[in-house]
């Protein structure tokens, strides 16, 4: 008896196992798409209209975090002269900045805050 229970168990396992496996979300079809909304060029609203900066970032260790972090403050002493003859930092026309990993994406707000590319929203006096 304890050798059938036994077998029936890990079959009754890799059953399981295997159902969990065989099942996905099927995503509905779109049936329409509206170019004047959502998250497009056209429809973004951006600081700077002669200049658009986007950073790409990946990983989420920390020679990638330290990276990014190198990049954001060159970009914030880095200063270039507009059309109109005004002084602006790089860092001012980010426009959008992305992260590959989980942890990338936690580390942006503090990197930013800290180069002077976000304000800082912290209540803490």
């Amino acid at each position: 008896m304890n050798r059938y229970l036994k077998r029936v168990s890990i079959a009754l396992m890799a059953l399981l196992t295997l159902a969990g496996c065989a099942t996905r979300p099927i995503n509905p079809p779109i049936a329409h798409a509206d170019p004047n909304t959502g998250y497009r060029y056209g429809t973004r609203e951006f600081k700077d209209k002669d200049t658009l900066v986007v950073l790409a970032f990946s990983g989420g260790g920390t020679r990638a975090a330290a990276f990014s972090y190198g990049v954001l403050e060159q970009l914030k002493d880095t200063e270039v002269i507009k059309q109109d003859g005004k002084k602006i930092r790089l860092v001012d026309t980010v426009a959008v900045i992305t992260g590959v990993s989980a942890a990338a994406s936690r580390r942006w707000p503090t990197a930013c805050m800290a180069t002077g590319c976000l304000p800082n929203t912290s209540s803490a006096s």
